[in-house]
């Protein structure tokens, strides 16, 4: 309990968001085109992968990777799917002024998930280019990956430094609304109504 109140308390520090325990996105690793159900690992951008999703904690540490997901499978699937996922559901309504601090915050502390994910992939290469074996075994990858990202902090290891070739991959800013999304509307809703209206 005590680690879990040291990183909300991390968290709050970044843009004053309140009650975080980590920040969660996805990440698509490339894979050689598998021989078996190839066309579920196609990814919205026409490449084979797996959509890893990734939640940290402030200083950086991968607190949970789930990399068992074909590239198909859209990031809102893969967090209904997960346990955190479904733990959420609340139904509140909020203020316009209160949505936009929400929003601020919300942004502010997003990015944090957003640069862990570029360190890990700059850290180990592999992560980066087409990895050529079979999904199981680059899902091993990718958590062993995870493991040793997270000794490396335990280590105060320097971070790699940045390329430019290895920005971040962000969401193109598709619109997508579904029932998944419209309970992540009601959840941000009933924390923007509690703590920033």
């Amino acid at each position: 309990m005590e680690d879990k109140n040291m990183i909300r308390a991390g968290m709050y520090e970044i843009a004053g968001f309140p009650c975080v325990i980590g920040c969660v996105d996805g990440t698509h690793i490339r894979i050689q085109a598998p021989s078996q159900n190839e066309p579920n690992y196609v990814n919205r951008k026409n490449y084979d992968s797996i959509n890893v999703q990734v939640i940290c904690d402030d200083k950086g540490k991968l607190r949970n990777v789930v990399a068992k997901w074909p590239g198909s499978c859209h990031d809102s699937f893969i967090f209904r799917s997960s346990a955190l996922g479904r733990g959420l559901e609340e139904q509140v309504h909020t203020t316009e002024d209160g949505q936009r601090r929400f929003n601020r915050a919300h942004k502010k502390t997003r990015c944090l998930v957003e640069r862990v994910i570029g360190i890990w992939k700059r850290r180990f290469h592999v992560l980066h280019s087409e990895i050529r074996m079979k999904p199981d075994r680059v899902c091993t990858i990718v958590m062993a990956c995870a493991v040793l990202h997270n000794i490396a902090i335990e280590r105060h290891e320097p971070e790699p430094e940045e390329d430019e070739g290895d920005l971040v991959e962000l969401e193109d800013g598709e619109e997508h609304f579904d029932a998944a999304e419209r309970d992540g509307v009601t959840a941000r809703d009933y924390m923007a109504q509690t703590y920033f209206a």
